[in-house]
């Protein structure tokens, strides 16, 4: 059984400064399951046959279970609790921002520094893109990695977000 669940919230949802927003949701549901750690859903997924994943796009956030269908409904349910009743936790907001960071790559060296979008090597095309559209480009003009997000944005926006009138399943 293969379940994708698409929330209506994306990096071009925001400014910058403020663009990796759901993607620190994106990571932090998957340590607030009520009553379970990060590691215990993990462990519990991998007892019931199942895989999860989840990536962050300009557009859009997108969940996914891929299970055997003899433990598909409690793989499910696990899965429901994780995206309709998160409790997000302060103390998982630094771990966050520390995935996050490493994800993007950590602090850029000098020649990223002068070839990434507004770079002064980088070439014409790119710099013409990220001045046309910044947010619809996934790029604010530097490497960024949630730095200026504060935890209650991201609870904000999952209190917001996260309802069945703004998701697919």
């Amino acid at each position: 059984v293969s379940v994708r669940v698409n929330v209506g919230l994306g990096m071009a949802h925001y400014s910058c400064g403020q663009q990796h927003t759901p993607h620190f949701l994106e990571h932090m549901l998957f340590g607030a399951v009520p009553n379970l750690s990060e590691s215990d859903f993990e462990r519990r997924m991998f007892e019931l046959g199942a895989w999860t994943n989840a990536g962050t796009g300009t557009t859009g956030t997108v969940y996914e279970l891929d299970v055997f269908s003899g433990t598909a409904m409690p793989a499910l349910d696990l899965f429901a609790d994780m995206i309709t009743r998160a409790q997000l936790r302060r103390d998982s907001f630094q771990k966050t921002r520390d995935i996050i960071w490493r994800e993007v790559g950590g602090e850029p060296g000098a020649i990223e520094r002068k070839t990434f979008l507004g770079g002064e090597l980088a070439s014409g095309f790119v710099r013409a893109t990220a001045d046309l559209s910044q947010r619809h480009s996934g790029h604010c003009g530097a490497r960024y990695a949630g730095q200026g997000i504060a935890f209650d944005a991201v609870h904000r926006a999952y209190r917001r977000h996260y309802v069945p009138e703004r998701m697919v399943w």
